[in-house]
């Protein structure tokens, strides 16, 4: 989407972090605010059982309903 941007689009949907990456061409960055906007992310990997210790840690947290982080 960036890239159509820059090819002459002049208009792009794209992530807040995509976004901020271009702020430097001076573009004006609106939020979008309607449901279909709002990303519903997902934890993936071939195999959780096959997890590092670490990454097994952090796949269980990010998996446990309603947790709080600070």
């Amino acid at each position: 989407m960036a890239r159509a941007y820059c090819a002459g689009c002049r208009i792009a949907i794209l992530s807040e972090a995509s976004a901020k990456d271009l702020g430097h061409l001076g573009l004006a960055i609106v939020p979008l605010q309607d449901p279909w906007a709002l990303r519903q992310l997902h934890l993936c990997a071939r195999d959780f059982s096959a997890l590092t210790p670490h990454a097994g840690l952090l796949a269980q947290q990010l998996m446990e309903p309603n947790v709080a982080i600070p």
